[in-house]
């Protein structure tokens, strides 16, 4: 029963600390807000090469004429543009950079110039008339055996169905609103050790540490107590965090929000043990919160709080958002679960550090 008062007694303490709520739920909605709006071109997964620009010169009377015509006539919804010209112009404008592409036809075949600085235009334009020239022999050959069998061919034939677009890995990936809705919501985990380290050190600020000791309750009733205040509170304050991002800012968080809801749990007990464990060992609350300060910005700038950081290195992992980032994102985008339990094994690990350390502590101490 006392251990339940005093849990019940630590939430109302916090409810009433609105600086701590608004920190708690307005700074990171803010932030997310911010950082989806103003970080949105990092997270584009589509870019655009532009027109793409090509001269062509014909000789007079080719057999590739017309089937080119009706070629330039389909491409042309593909943003490419082309433009008639003379031998010696197009060779000089491939030369000095002005065109992508130069194609002569003539009996004798198709001869194409590009230029080494075009890239993906040359490559492009390279496909396209690959699929031009081998569409035009097929249909060559075929005439020579069945005419009839060459026009449905033609007819069902596209030039635009040589290019393939494939997308390299192609699995969904978080926009950056959503990204952020994921990483500042780990990240606010971290910042309840501040509240929690409140709870501790308010009693000696109150001057009520002296009249619970005197109460008929135990000091391992006190410590637990204010873990399951600090733990309820926090908890309730990531809840509220993933509700409003999830439908209010509409975010994704996946087919599997209960497991992630849980990474974030574990997130939460990290931060309270933390917390309890600088109360306990510092006795001034100013240096605890300062130490906290410096160890959740400085995970937050390893874990991909800030910016997302592509492919994390070893020390990366030395920060507890990185493994839980990495988790949930996994878990949402990917539907792998490979990197929960790593991640669980280290919260609920670091967790029970901080806690034994605390209670020795404790037991050390003659006050709270």
């Amino acid at each position: 029963m006392n251990i339940w008062s005093m849990t019940l007694k630590e939430i109302l303490v916090t409810i009433r600390n609105k600086r701590a709520f608004i920190f708690m739920l307005a700074f990171p909605i803010i932030l997310i807000l911010i950082l989806g709006t103003a970080l949105s071109n990092n997270f584009e997964n589509t870019s655009s090469i532009g027109k793409i620009h090509i001269l062509y010169y014909e000789e007079q009377a080719n057999s590739y004429t017309k089937p080119f015509h009706d070629f330039m006539a389909a491409v042309k919804k593909s943003d490419l543009s082309f433009e008639k010209t003379t031998k010696d112009a197009g060779k000089q404008a491939i030369a000095k950079a002005k065109a992508d592409g130069y194609i002569e036809l003539s009996n004798k075949g198709i001869d194409l110039y590009v230029n080494n600085t075009s890239g993906i235009s040359a490559s492009v334009i390279q496909g396209l008339l690959k699929g031009f020239s081998d569409q035009y022999n097929l249909i060559s050959e075929v005439i020579k055996v069945n005419p009839q069998q060459a026009k449905q061919l033609m007819a069902s034939s596209s030039p635009t169905q040589h290019i393939k677009y494939i997308t390299l890995n192609p699995g969904k990936k978080p926009n950056s609103m959503d990204y952020y809705a994921v990483v500042i919501s780990t990240m606010i985990t971290l910042f309840g050790a501040l509240s929690t380290v409140a709870l501790v050190h308010g009693e000696n600020i109150q001057r009520t540490a002296d009249r619970l000791l005197l109460a008929p309750i135990h000091r391992y009733e006190i410590f637990i107590g204010k873990m399951l205040g600090s733990l309820f509170v926090n908890g309730i304050c990531v809840l509220l965090l993933v509700g409003f991002s999830k439908y209010v800012l509409h975010t994704n968080w996946g087919n599997h929000l209960w497991i992630v809801i849980l990474i974030l749990l574990s997130s939460v007990l990290l931060a309270t043990s933390l917390g309890l464990m600088l109360s306990y060992i510092l006795q001034n609350s100013a240096s605890a919160r300062t130490i906290i300060m410096i160890f959740a910005n400085t995970s937050a700038l390893l874990g991909g709080s800030w910016f997302a950081i592509p492919t994390p290195g070893w020390i990366n992992f030395l920060s507890p958002l990185t493994w839980e980032n990495e988790a949930v994102l996994k878990v949402i985008y990917a539907n792998d679960f490979t990197a929960t339990i790593p991640t669980f094994t280290y919260n609920l690990g670091f967790s029970v550090l901080c806690l034994l350390i605390a209670i020795f502590s404790l037991r050390r101490r003659e006050g709270l």
